[in-house]
């Protein structure tokens, strides 16, 4: 395609290879941009959503926090259905595929855990529903999430950096149950069989949290200085963070009977980091959009 320009009268044509290089040059500058709108747009909603927990009354608060969590969980699960849908039509390398893929249904689970939640204080009026059925779904997420976050760790960094990951990973969970454990008084908690689940419950999500945690971090460290072509990563990576932090902060509201009371901080985490997965997932089905999406997954 040759482009003329009509310069006091006489014709000037610009070469096709020129062109080429601009409309490239013109397209990874918006590519680049893009993050910058998005995160934008996410600081945004989560000022706005969280405002809805903040501002509501104790008697409409249950209400909100469920409904506006479960709005944000569905959006993430909305974009990464959308990103699986685009990486297959794209042909996208078929590693990328099944990550997502299993990102997805570990999405899926958790979804399915908030709104049990939901059901059991919306519906049965049950004010902290802790230990119930929903902590088996969220458990049970929690496969899915370690397996595509080590394997996309591995996939961004250096193989040899992998087996590191691992034990830091397994430390990390070893110490942050240790630590929770005498924290929290086996003694008192040991009293009746509930208190006993409880325990068992709240000890588990911060050795799976700290399981997640370390590759996480990793990520968030090996992407910086990086361009904001790869700020969907670092927004993925980020949202796993976040919600560590929310399950260990309210692991430890709920052994100590303040859940009920600090439940709604630990909420804001929750919300936000369901948002965070939502804008990295709409960055990734962009990139995945894309032609020659393969040289821009990761720019250096």
């Amino acid at each position: 395609m040759v482009f003329e320009f009509h310069i006091l009268g006489q014709s000037v044509a610009q070469s096709p290879r020129k062109t080429r290089v601009e409309v490239r040059l013109l397209s990874y500058r918006k590519y680049v941009n893009e993050p910058w709108r998005t995160i934008l747009i996410l600081v945004g909603a989560i000022i706005v959503s969280n405002s809805f927990i903040i501002f509501s009354n104790q008697d409409s608060r249950d209400f909100f926090t469920n409904w506006t969590i479960n709005a944000a969980a569905a959006a993430a699960l909305s974009f990464s259905i959308i990103t699986v849908i685009t990486a297959y039509k794209r042909r996208v390398n078929r590693f990328l595929l099944e990550m997502y893929i299993i990102f997805t249904v570990g999405l899926t689970v958790w979804l399915v855990a908030e709104l049990t939640w939901t059901y059991f204080q919306l519906v049965l009026q049950i004010g902290t529903p802790f230990p119930s059925s929903a902590d088996a779904f969220w458990l049970s997420g929690y496969g899915f999430f370690t397996y595509f976050i080590f394997r996309i760790y591995n996939f961004l960094s250096k193989g040899n950096e992998k087996f590191i990951a691992v034990l830091v990973s397994l430390a990390t969970a070893i110490i942050l149950g240790y630590i929770l454990n005498l924290t929290f008084g086996i003694a008192d908690l040991l009293s009746a069989q509930e208190g006993s689940l409880a325990w068992l419950i709240s000890i588990a999500y911060p050795i799976l949290d700290g399981i997640l945690l370390v590759p996480a971090v990793l990520i968030l460290w090996s992407l910086r200085g990086k361009n904001m072509a790869s700020a969907n990563w670092s927004l993925l990576a980020l949202s796993i963070v976040v919600v560590t932090i929310a399950d260990i902060g309210f692991g430890y509201s709920a052994v100590i009977n303040k859940a009920g009371k600090d439940e709604w901080i630990w909420d804001l985490f929750y919300n936000s980091s369901y948002l965070i997965m939502s804008a990295a997932l709409f960055l990734q089905s962009r990139v995945f959009a894309k032609e020659g999406h393969g040289k821009i997954i990761v720019q250096k």
